[in-house]
């Protein structure tokens, strides 16, 4: 398991509530430990980056 992986563990072990902010798709490796600290509370939140600028003022 990696490094997030087992931190999330730990997380969901101890009934804390997470938030994470990434790029990412990568995230939904851990959605097991995600879902489980839901049960306290889990955000995800994720970056949108354009070069468009009619794009950019829609999202």
């Amino acid at each position: 398991m990696n490094l997030t992986g087992q931190a999330l563990g730990l997380i969901a072990e101890n009934r804390y509530p997470v938030t994470i902010v990434t790029k990412s798709n990568l995230v939904l490796k851990d959605i097991d430990a995600l879902m489980e600290i839901n049960k306290m509370l889990a955000v995800v939140v994720f970056t949108l980056t354009t070069v468009d600028d009619e794009i950019a003022k829609i999202i």
